[in-house]
């Protein structure tokens, strides 16, 4: 899900986030809000097609999070569950 006009430089959003357009605590940050955005307004704007902008958003936090963390990863894994039913 990221369109052409999401890429600068030959780069998307995720990829400049990664590279240093943020820091990594600001880019957790940014997917969270995101995620929290999209599942939110799906049934009233999008429907399914926000709801997998949320999953995107959730496997690049996913990717980001440190996997000592159980608590946190069974949560996140939880959401990927849920996510992954509807695609």
């Amino acid at each position: 899900m990221k369109p052409n006009y999401y890429h600068k430089n030959g780069m998307d959003l995720f990829t400049a986030c990664k590279k240093g357009l943020v820091d990594i605590q600001e880019f957790k940050s940014f997917c969270k809000l995101n995620i929290i955005k999209y599942v939110l307004r799906y049934q009233s704007k999008n429907g399914e097609e926000d709801l997998l902008k949320a999953k995107d958003y959730l496997n690049e936090l996913l990717a980001l999070e440190n996997t000592d963390n159980p608590i946190t990863n069974k949560i996140l894994q939880s959401w990927v569950k849920q996510m992954e039913k509807i695609s």
